[in-house]
């Protein structure tokens, strides 16, 4: 999609919905920057696209540093679309997750002089040892080495197997199976 041209959020939600249809065991994330004024408006949106079918419900996000379900639960329950706001009050008034009360993010100031893969390190130590569940960066195609791609290979390794990238983890599963049938 061209994200030069404005076109109406419900045909960006549409697209997204296609996309969990043809996807049935992919999940996405929306962190909206949220102005909509008019009373409950996201949710008719999110309703009238069909897409509330996948919505994770903001009762079961976890509270106080409680870890997130595993994918494939989040899978099973078809609660595969993550919608947070900017907009603190959506939350009680519409049951769509107030960002800030599930995430955190470092001051972009320390990410400048240091590589992403450093930055993530990091945080993970600054955490008490837990691995970010959401990577945002600003400029993705302006980086040295492997860049975002990379980091996030690296960080769905961890999340998903505890190894150093994701595709380790599919040598690690595929042995596993064949030990399993042996």
């Amino acid at each position: 999609m061209n994200v030069s041209k404005k076109v109406p959020a419900l045909y960006t939600l549409r697209e997204i919905e296609g996309f969990l249809v043809a996807n049935p065991s992919e999940i996405v994330t929306l962190i909206l920057e949220d102005h909509v004024a008019s009373r409950d408006g996201l949710t008719k949106l999110f309703n009238k696209t069909g897409l509330r079918m996948y919505w994770f419900p903001v009762e079961k996000m976890p509270r106080n540093g409680d870890d997130w379900p595993i994918v494939s639960d989040m899978i099973k329950n078809n609660h595969r679309l993550l919608v947070f706001t900017s907009n603190r009050s959506k939350e009680s008034s519409e049951g769509i997750a107030y960002q800030w009360n599930y995430m955190v993010e470092n001051q972009s100031s320390m990410d400048h002089s240091r590589g992403l893969k450093d930055v993530l390190k990091s945080c993970h130590a600054a955490t008490g040892n837990r691995w970010a569940n959401f990577l945002a960066v600003d400029f993705y195609k302006r980086s040295d080495g492997g860049g975002v791609f990379e980091a996030i290979d690296i960080l769905n390794g961890r999340l998903i197997c505890g190894l150093n990238d994701v595709s380790s983890c599919r040598v690690q599963i595929s042995t596993m199976e064949v030990a399993m049938w042996l």
